[in-house]
């Protein structure tokens, strides 16, 4: 370990101290220097101990839960794809590119597109498992630069790329030095980096963010001083995400040039960073895990009906991840009754720190829920045999009005069993537990929680746009769903859902028209497919080429990529549950298509009531144009209620789960 007297940038000695709390810290203290703002590690690894941290892939161990990559990594390919998709137009087609601390190879895949590819890493473990390249692969070594520099077979590269790397190096600048030293006259270098400006931007911030391996924390406004003396002028910056300060990563580009600008040191912006640092991490009260690798959590609910049971899942995991605080390595079970038998030996044979069951429509009152009156069929002397804590997460009391419940006893005895075993239960705010006040005993009534439903927060940060919308100037983007199962229950009679049907081909062909919106009918099921075959007949051939679009029946792994067209809609009018869950939660101004006491009494929670219809009432069609009309120039005449009802619904949210998870 060494310790370091002053500053690295600035070699100011006014440092001032942030914590000794860090993620795998054994000796090692978070500074900052009150000069120029940056943090760095003191005490921290030696050189030599560095080097020896990396090569016996003690890192990958430590930050990635594997010595050496096992399949593919999803999260380190979703990165790459959305760090290209931000910088991929600025590389020059032809040429040699070179990624220093390439990992497994994800980015040098798209990067392999355009130009010849080279990488180098020290971590062994990952670069042996690199991933297969079609063509344009030069070669990937293991080892260190500029040790490594592949010199011997490359003049000078056009461009090289630096992802999350700088920050583990004992001396950036001299990296900095060398990196403009292989690249080519006007070649262009691409530095990613974790902002730490940005992070503490959050309202809290877990000590553990400073990381054994970050020997420097840079924000911006000091990177920029290092950038300028290697000899690199920036001309883009870039947050590929656009989610900050939850995503902090940080594309700097630059282009190699002999020119250094005087450096700056913004001593209120190093104070004000200091502040919101300590501020952040005084707020923040996780719960206290410390498994010595990623929690293992089984989730239990439909992951194959339609696509808002992935919208369940991703919101859950990316919830779980938060409150946690560190990656979570989960497993999916299917509820669904016919595809796959429950029991506990079959959970416990995932081996699981927690089961969360849910969400959904699980209290759906079906004849067959006999053992706890919700689709979760376990009796609960199996459920007793369970090895991990165990949770029910924002179940959904899914019937119609005209449908006979079945095993409201069960239900009541099962949810009071929970109660005794200290087994968290909660249902989904869409008036759900209102209705069950009417069904099951009160001491069981009493019993239940309250939470947003896990769809809500469905996570798109990393999806970077949607493919159903063309690219038409001017025009608004409006996305409708509608429900074609369950006819009789949702209108009465057939009779009935025909007209509604005609209705909704009237408010189309108006709204296109009047507004010249373009359309994308979402389909959540293959039922639903009927109506974009209906509306094809009825929908002018001119309007349906140009201005209509269909998203076809997703997988719900896929969901995240299918709801970015919710995010990105000007105009949501759905019928489903979560059309309008998702739609809302993603912030796109939403109308509701009531024909289910759950979508009335979820508009009703998220502040929009006035903006459900009941469309068995005379004039539908009229007035759903007349809310979209109002929407479309007014979106804020919506946006603004549900962002006062909802703006607590993640803290909710989180605050359930965090109770259940502190019992890992």
């Amino acid at each position: 370990m060494i310790t370091l007297k002053s500053c690295p940038m600035c070699s100011s000695s006014n440092i001032d101290f942030i914590t000794a709390e860090g993620d795998k810290f054994d000796g090692e203290k978070s500074n900052i220097c009150m000069n120029c703002g940056l943090v760095f590690l003191s005490p921290r690894m030696d050189d030599t101990e560095l080097t020896e941290y990396y090569l016996s892939n003690s890192f990958s161990t430590d930050f990635r839960g594997e010595e050496e990559r096992v399949g593919r990594n999803d999260f380190l390919t979703s990165r790459a794809k959305i760090r290209w998709d931000a910088i991929g137009h600025h590389f020059p087609e032809g040429g040699n590119f070179l990624e220093i601390g390439c990992s497994s190879g994800e980015f040098m895949e798209f990067a392999a597109h355009k130009m010849v590819v080279w990488g180098v890493d020290p971590s062994t473990g990952y670069l042996n498992s690199m991933s297969h390249f079609d063509s344009n692969f030069g070669e990937a070594r293991v080892g260190q630069f500029p040790e490594e520099s592949f010199s011997d077979v490359v003049d000078g590269f056009d461009v090289i790329g630096l992802f999350h790397t700088l920050e583990h190096v004992p001396d950036p600048l001299a990296l900095l030095n060398a990196i403009h030293d292989r690249l080519a006259d006007s070649g262009l270098f691409f530095l990613e980096y974790p902002d730490l400006e940005l992070a503490s931007q959050r309202e809290s911030l877990p000590a553990t963010y400073f990381q054994k391996s970050h020997l420097y924390d840079f924000s911006g406004f000091n990177l920029i001083n290092w950038m300028n003396e290697a000899g690199f002028t920036i001309f883009d910056i870039v947050v590929p995400n656009r989610n900050y300060p939850n995503d902090k990563n940080v594309v700097i580009a630059a282009i190699k040039s002999n020119s250094s600008d005087e450096r700056m040191y913004l001593r209120e912006r190093a104070l004000a960073l200091r502040n919101r640092i300590r501020a952040a991490i005084s707020n923040h009260n996780p719960v206290n895990v410390n498994l010595g690798r990623n929690p293992k959590i089984v989730h239990i609910g439909s992951h194959t009906i339609n696509i808002g049971d992935g919208a369940i899942t991703s919101g859950i995991m990316w919830a779980v991840a938060e409150v946690l605080q560190s990656p979570v390595d989960f497993s999916q079970i299917d509820i669904v009754d016919y595809l796959s038998e429950l029991s506990a030996e079959r959970i416990n044979g995932h081996n699981p720190d927690f089961v969360i069951v849910g969400g959904g429509g699980a209290i759906d009152g079906h004849h067959g829920r006999k053992e706890t009156g919700t689709a979760f069929r376990l009796s609960m002397d199996e459920i007793d045999k369970i090895e991990a804590p165990i949770m029910f997460v924002g179940l959904g009391h899914n019937q119609f009005r005209s449908q006979e419940f079945f095993h409201e006893d069960v239900l009541s005895d099962f949810i009071l069993y929970c109660q005794s075993n200290s087994i968290p239960f909660s249902v989904r705010m869409d008036g759900s537990r209102e209705r069950l006040g009417r069904i099951i005993s009160s001491d069981a009534h009493d019993y239940i929680q309250k939470i947003p439903d896990p769809g809500f927060f469905v996570d798109t940060s990393n999806i970077s746009h949607s493919p159903h919308f063309a690219p038409i100037p001017g025009a608004k983007k409006v996305v409708v769903q509608i429900a074609t199962d369950g006819a009789e229950n949702r209108l009465g009679s057939k009779e009935l859902y025909a007209k509604f049907l005609s209705g909704i081909w009237e408010y189309l062909e108006n709204t296109i028209a009047n507004h010249g919106v373009q359309v994308c009918i979402a389909t959540h099921t293959y039922d639903d497919l009927t109506i974009p075959v209906y509306m094809a007949e009825k929908i002018r051939e001119h309007t349906l080429r140009s201005k209509v679009r269909v998203t076809g029946v997703y997988h719900p792994i896929y969901a995240r990529e299918f709801f970015k067209t919710y995010e990105e809609a000007d105009l949501v009018v759905g019928m489903r549950g979560h059309s309008v869950i998702c739609g809302t939660g993603l912030g796109a101004p939403t109308i509701a298509i009531a024909t289910h006491d759950k979508v009335r009494g979820y508009m009703v929670e998220a502040g929009a009531a006035d903006w459900s219809i009941d469309p068995s009432q005379p004039g539908f069609a009229g007035k759903l144009y007349e809310k979209t009309s109002e929407l479309i120039n007014s979106p804020e005449n919506q946006t603004r209620s549900v962002g006062q009802a909802t703006e607590q619904w993640e803290s909710i949210f989180k605050s359930f789960l965090k109770e259940g998870l502190k019992s890992i």
